[in-house]
């Protein structure tokens, strides 16, 4: 079984040795990255941040739902001692 592993492990790194350069932007980005005015990257980073800001929200409010009973008996046992 460990020799398996090995040998999944020595493909897996000599695949990715093997991975082609390839360019990762979709058409908006590299439209903006090409008409920019001097400012290089400003538009691209505040893009950025804003497909990072929700998908944090959505988990926090997931978390939220799920413990929410948990939190509530925290925050109860917490103030009553």
């Amino acid at each position: 079984m460990k020799k398996l592993k090995y040998k999944v492990l020595v493909l897996f790194i000599v695949l990715l040795g093997l991975a082609m350069d390839s360019s990762a932007q979709c058409a908006m980005c590299k439209a903006q990255l090409e008409t920019n005015d001097g400012e290089i990257g400003n538009g691209i980073n505040i893009g950025i941040i804003f497909l990072m800001i929700i998908p944090y929200i959505l988990l926090t409010g997931i978390l939220l739902v799920f413990f929410r009973g948990r939190l509530i008996s925290s925050i109860k046992r917490f103030l009553t001692n």
